[in-house]
Protein backbone atom coordinates (compact mmCIF):
# COMPACT_ATOMS: atom_id res chain seq x y z
CA UNK A 1 0.00 0.00 0.00
CA UNK A 2 1.21 3.42 -0.96
CA UNK A 3 2.11 5.92 1.61
CA UNK A 4 4.12 9.17 2.08
CA UNK A 5 7.03 7.22 2.68
CA UNK A 6 6.72 5.94 -0.56
CA UNK A 7 6.53 8.22 -3.45
CA UNK A 8 7.64 5.82 -5.21
CA UNK A 9 4.46 3.96 -5.74
CA UNK A 10 2.89 7.08 -7.75
CA UNK A 11 5.73 5.98 -10.31
CA UNK A 12 4.93 2.89 -10.49
CA UNK A 13 0.99 3.41 -10.86
CA UNK A 14 2.02 5.42 -13.86
CA UNK A 15 3.69 2.75 -15.22
CA UNK A 16 1.58 -0.03 -14.39
CA UNK A 17 -1.36 2.49 -16.37
CA UNK A 18 0.60 3.18 -19.23
CA UNK A 19 1.40 -0.22 -19.42
CA UNK A 20 3.81 -2.30 -23.16
CA UNK A 21 3.19 -2.15 -26.63
CA UNK A 22 2.63 -6.15 -26.26
CA UNK A 23 0.12 -6.26 -23.51
CA UNK A 24 -0.40 -9.57 -21.78
CA UNK A 25 1.05 -11.46 -25.33
CA UNK A 26 4.39 -12.95 -23.81
CA UNK A 27 5.32 -15.11 -26.48
CA UNK A 28 6.17 -11.62 -28.42
CA UNK A 29 7.05 -9.98 -25.27
CA UNK A 30 9.61 -12.41 -23.56
CA UNK A 31 11.59 -14.62 -25.53
CA UNK A 32 14.10 -17.38 -24.03
CA UNK A 33 17.93 -16.69 -24.87
CA UNK A 34 20.18 -19.37 -25.76
CA UNK A 35 22.57 -17.97 -22.88
CA UNK A 36 20.15 -18.39 -20.26
CA UNK A 37 18.88 -14.82 -19.99
CA UNK A 38 14.99 -13.62 -21.23
CA UNK A 39 14.93 -10.58 -23.93
CA UNK A 40 12.07 -8.39 -23.18
CA UNK A 41 11.26 -7.31 -26.64
CA UNK A 42 9.33 -4.36 -24.88
CA UNK A 43 12.74 -2.51 -23.26
CA UNK A 44 15.84 -4.31 -24.81
CA UNK A 45 16.75 -5.46 -21.16
CA UNK A 46 18.13 -9.35 -20.81
CA UNK A 47 16.67 -10.50 -17.56
CA UNK A 48 18.47 -13.92 -15.99
CA UNK A 49 15.86 -16.12 -16.79
CA UNK A 50 16.19 -18.27 -13.06
CA UNK A 51 14.76 -15.43 -10.71
CA UNK A 52 15.48 -17.36 -7.84
CA UNK A 53 18.92 -15.45 -6.83
CA UNK A 54 20.94 -18.66 -7.97
CA UNK A 55 23.98 -19.81 -6.61
CA UNK A 56 26.64 -19.26 -9.57
CA UNK A 57 30.22 -20.34 -9.28
CA UNK A 58 31.35 -19.03 -5.73
CA UNK A 59 28.54 -16.71 -5.79
CA UNK A 60 25.89 -17.59 -2.77
CA UNK A 61 22.51 -17.48 -3.91
CA UNK A 62 19.42 -16.90 -1.78
CA UNK A 63 17.77 -13.77 -0.30
CA UNK A 64 20.02 -10.53 0.31
CA UNK A 65 20.23 -7.15 2.45
CA UNK A 66 20.04 -4.74 -0.21
CA UNK A 67 24.12 -4.04 0.27
CA UNK A 68 24.74 -8.07 0.09
CA UNK A 69 22.83 -8.01 -3.14
CA UNK A 70 25.09 -5.49 -4.79
CA UNK A 71 27.85 -7.60 -3.84
CA UNK A 72 25.79 -10.32 -5.47
CA UNK A 73 25.76 -8.78 -8.97
CA UNK A 74 29.24 -8.32 -8.57
CA UNK A 75 30.35 -11.19 -8.02
CA UNK A 76 27.93 -12.65 -10.86
CA UNK A 77 29.90 -9.83 -13.18
CA UNK A 78 33.63 -11.56 -12.03
CA UNK A 79 32.53 -15.05 -12.60
CA UNK A 80 31.06 -14.01 -16.10
CA UNK A 81 27.40 -15.01 -15.43
CA UNK A 82 25.38 -16.95 -18.72
CA UNK A 83 28.57 -15.69 -20.53
CA UNK A 84 28.32 -11.54 -19.62
CA UNK A 85 30.05 -9.13 -17.16
CA UNK A 86 27.17 -6.33 -17.15
CA UNK A 87 24.96 -7.44 -15.30
CA UNK A 88 23.27 -5.12 -12.36
CA UNK A 89 20.59 -4.56 -9.94
CA UNK A 90 17.63 -3.54 -11.65
CA UNK A 91 16.10 -0.22 -10.91
CA UNK A 92 12.05 -0.18 -9.57
CA UNK A 93 10.71 1.05 -12.95
CA UNK A 94 12.81 -1.83 -14.33
CA UNK A 95 10.97 -4.20 -12.38
CA UNK A 96 7.84 -2.78 -12.71
CA UNK A 97 7.99 -3.11 -16.30
CA UNK A 98 7.83 -6.87 -16.24
CA UNK A 99 4.16 -6.28 -14.87
CA UNK A 100 1.08 -7.11 -16.75
CA UNK A 101 -2.20 -6.71 -15.91
CA UNK A 102 -2.78 -9.80 -13.86
CA UNK A 103 -6.81 -11.60 -13.54
CA UNK A 104 -7.14 -14.17 -10.73
CA UNK A 105 -8.42 -16.72 -13.13
CA UNK A 106 -4.27 -16.66 -14.31
CA UNK A 107 -3.01 -16.47 -10.85
CA UNK A 108 -0.38 -14.62 -9.17
CA UNK A 109 2.01 -12.35 -11.54
CA UNK A 110 4.97 -14.86 -10.30
CA UNK A 111 3.08 -17.42 -11.52
CA UNK A 112 2.45 -15.90 -14.94
CA UNK A 113 6.18 -15.34 -14.95
CA UNK A 114 7.19 -18.56 -14.97
CA UNK A 115 4.89 -19.74 -17.34
CA UNK A 116 6.13 -17.20 -19.96
CA UNK A 117 9.76 -17.55 -20.26
CA UNK A 118 10.94 -17.07 -16.85
CA UNK A 119 11.69 -19.96 -14.16
CA UNK A 120 11.66 -19.67 -10.81
CA UNK A 121 10.51 -15.90 -9.88
CA UNK A 122 8.95 -16.22 -6.35
CA UNK A 123 5.77 -14.41 -5.37
CA UNK A 124 7.78 -12.62 -2.78
CA UNK A 125 9.86 -9.19 -3.04
CA UNK A 126 12.68 -8.27 -5.26
CA UNK A 127 15.29 -5.52 -4.52
CA UNK A 128 15.79 -2.49 -6.97
CA UNK A 129 18.67 -0.43 -7.15
CA UNK A 130 16.64 2.68 -5.61
CA UNK A 131 17.93 3.95 -2.17
CA UNK A 132 15.89 6.29 -0.46
CA UNK A 133 17.82 6.82 2.36
CA UNK A 134 21.04 5.68 4.14
CA UNK A 135 18.09 3.10 5.75
CA UNK A 136 15.14 2.76 3.36
CA UNK A 137 15.74 0.83 0.08
CA UNK A 138 12.65 -0.10 -2.41
CA UNK A 139 11.51 -3.67 -3.28
CA UNK A 140 8.61 -4.77 -6.08
CA UNK A 141 5.95 -7.44 -5.08
CA UNK A 142 6.16 -10.01 -7.55
CA UNK A 143 3.08 -11.60 -5.71
CA UNK A 144 0.16 -9.74 -6.89
CA UNK A 145 0.43 -6.16 -7.47
CA UNK A 146 4.18 -5.49 -8.96
CA UNK A 147 3.80 -2.60 -6.26
CA UNK A 148 7.32 -0.97 -4.74
CA UNK A 149 6.89 -0.51 -1.12
CA UNK A 150 10.27 0.90 1.05
CA UNK A 151 12.05 -1.67 3.11
CA UNK A 152 15.35 -1.45 5.45
CA UNK A 153 18.10 -1.91 4.08
CA UNK A 154 18.44 -4.83 6.29
CA UNK A 155 15.69 -6.94 5.39
CA UNK A 156 16.50 -10.24 3.21
CA UNK A 157 14.60 -9.99 -0.48
CA UNK A 158 15.70 -12.02 -3.72
CA UNK A 159 18.32 -10.24 -6.82
CA UNK A 160 17.23 -10.63 -10.21
CA UNK A 161 19.81 -9.54 -12.30
CA UNK A 162 19.41 -7.35 -15.89
CA UNK A 163 21.47 -6.21 -18.40
CA UNK A 164 21.36 -3.92 -21.62
CA UNK A 165 22.32 -4.89 -24.79
CA UNK A 166 23.16 -8.20 -26.83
Amino acid sequence: MCNLKNIYCMVLFVVMAVGNAYGADATARFVPQPSGAVLDNSTGRYWAADASTPMFDSCTGGKKTWVAAFDYISCLNSNNYLGYNNWRLPSMRELASQNIPITEKEGSLAAWLNGNGFQKVRSSYYWSADGVTEDLAVAVDKLWSGYSHTMSKASLNYVWPVRTGP
